[in-house]
């Protein structure tokens, strides 16, 4: 199932040995020190680029918290800032960045400005981990129109998430149909462009479907390699076993010679 494995850095902010810096100041959070080692652990990615294995729960973790530390809170749009991040898994990092960091204002600090009547109570209660400054542009940016209407939709979203799940609670044998006709597609429609519902940011319907076959084939290179392996694993086990079954024997030789009656002094 994994396809790929990153060199991830904890301590620091790295990802696939490239460093990740804003050329923007206003972070939310307060910076590793300089002098802290970088600790380095691998993430195995799947064929689609989701972390699996192991680490993938403390990848996930770490790169929460690098969003929310080190992303302004005050920007309309993750792509509207640049960052500078190498390596071969940069769009998928970054795409779960930005799910991370929109979380992290759609729900924690929404919950803060919900509470409140108007913007001067909004401002007057900014939260401890945020900057005032950004707290009050974050409060400006959240009462406009276009931001309100986001919230509508977003509520939408997750009406439309709801009627999916009691679908398929209600009809569990419609999950094993095909992605046209699925509880995902029987609510929202046909996947035709962008973002493969299925499964999440980063992976459209395009290129789930042009990779199926390259998936497939990969699988039975695998199935046959994990075959092999398994093979030269009995093996070796048999030709452990004789090997030890000819050491006894030279072993029994070599003590016959020695009180064989031919080499009897008498």
């Amino acid at each position: 199932m994994t396809s790929g494995q990153s060199e991830v850095g904890i301590g620091s902010r790295q990802f696939e040995g490239g460093n990740v810096s804003r050329q923007s100041e206003g972070g939310n959070g307060s910076e590793q020190s300089e002098g802290a080692p970088r600790q380095k652990i691998f993430v195995l990615f799947d064929d689609d680029g989701r972390p699996v294995g192991d680490k993938a729960a403390e990848y996930s973790s770490h790169l929460g918290e690098y969003s929310r530390a080190h992303a302004s809170i005050t920007h309309h749009r993750w792509k509207d800032d640049e960052y500078d991040l190498s390596g071969t898994t940069k769009e998928k990092v970054m795409a779960k960045a930005n799910e991370y960091w929109r979380k992290y204002k759609s729900s924690t600090l929404r919950k803060v400005y919900d509470k409140y009547r108007t913007d001067e109570e909004r401002k007057r209660h900014c939260p401890n981990s945020i900057r005032k400054e950004d707290w009050e542009k974050f409060v400006d940016n959240e009462s406009t129109e276009e931001a309100k209407a986001r919230r509508v939709n977003g509520k939408r979203s997750r009406d439309v998430a709801v009627r999916i799940k009691e679908i398929a609670a209600n009809t569990p044998s419609s999950t094993m149909l095909d992605m046209d006709h699925d509880p995902v597609a029987q609510v929202m429609g046909r996947d035709t462009k962008g973002c493969y519902h299925g499964l999440g940011s980063g992976v459209s319907r395009k290129g789930f479907e042009a990779s199926a076959l390259a998936k497939n084939q990969l699988k039975i290179q695998k199935d046959i390699t994990s075959a092999l392996t398994g093979e030269v694993h009995d093996l070796k086990l048999v030709v452990g076993e004789l090997q030890k079954d000819v050491a006894m024997m030279k072993s029994g030789q070599g003590s016959n010679a020695a009180f064989s009656p031919g080499s009897s002094s008498s």
